[in-house]
């Protein structure tokens, strides 16, 4: 399984949005991102480079 780590716009730890995130939904502007632990996080924004080899999801 890939999980990844969803920053906003940069990664660093100040910008992180949500850990082990293993299902990414897009409607609009809304992203909800769902964890292997069952949270949920959903925010405004788009999503600007996913990349799973270094396991990282940007949002600007």
């Amino acid at each position: 399984m890939c999980l990844a780590t969803a920053y906003r716009k940069r990664k660093s730890p100040g910008h992180k949005i949500c850990e082990n995130v293993c299902a990414v939904k897009v409607d609009g502007d809304k992203i909800t991102l769902d964890s292997i632990t069952a949270d949920s996080v959903t925010i405004e924004g788009k999503v600007s480079s996913i990349d799973l080899d270094a396991r990282i999801i940007l949002i600007d």
